[in-house]
């Protein structure tokens, strides 16, 4: 059976991989990004999270499917948690503070993937939607997967890498990925294609923020 979440990965590679061998998926990989950055990284992340789970309820209280808006629920409570949490235990070890977090602007890349998720999750279409958000589930399993096969030297960045490539995260991108596939027709599916590339360009984009901010601070030297 065909599969729409495969065909964009296999056709859009290139964009793919950006994502996943990006400088700090590589940096974590081999133990070598530097604490300040994978600090801030963290701190961005948290504000995208919150962006990241109004959207997950947002498309469950649109949907019209049970077992898909049962399944976007079940991800909000499960692996969005998780997240959350695993961000959360990082927070002493990066003296990182609620209050801090609380007064932390968003960097362009973080401020423009939120847009986009509140935008998309008002007005697109539910499969469109959808479709905009599996790059984010799959690239973190394969990001995951990837800074756990090179065992990092450093608690922290192997701790990151098992939350990403857990069973349990495995299976809530694997089950998103066949809810998209199941809205995709001929009707949707060039229209679908253009959030997900959307997406990917976004993840880039964050990935690129974090570091930009690195390099001009001189946290990679």
């Amino acid at each position: 059976m065909r599969s729409f979440s495969l065909d964009m990965r296999t056709k859009h590679h290139k964009l793919y991989q950006a994502i996943v061998s990006h400088p700090l998926v590589e940096g974590m990989a081999g133990a070598t990004l530097p604490m300040p950055v994978f600090r801030n990284y963290i701190i961005q992340d948290c504000l995208y999270l919150k962006s990241y789970t109004e959207y997950l309820r947002a498309l469950a209280a649109r949907s019209t499917r049970e077992a898909e808006r049962e399944m976007l629920l079940r991800h909000l409570r499960g692996s969005a948690a998780a997240e959350v949490a695993l961000h959360q235990s990082f927070f002493p070890l990066l003296d990182i503070s609620h209050t801090m977090l609380e007064a932390a602007e968003p960097l362009p890349g973080c401020a423009q993937n939120a847009l986009f998720l509140k935008e998309t999750s008002l007005s697109a279409p539910i499969h469109s939607a959808l479709a905009a958000i599996i790059p984010c589930y799959r690239s973190y399993l394969e990001m995951g997967r990837k800074v756990l096969s090179h065992k990092p030297d450093h608690m922290i960045y192997s701790k990151w890498a098992a939350l990403y490539s857990s069973p349990e995260y495995e299976a809530d991108v694997l089950e998103i990925e066949r809810a998209v596939d199941a809205r995709a027709t001929a009707e949707t599916e060039l229209d679908m294609e253009a959030f997900y590339v959307r997406g990917c360009r976004l993840e880039i984009g964050f990935l690129d923020a974090v570091r930009e901010v690195a390099d001009t601070a001189g946290g990679n030297k």
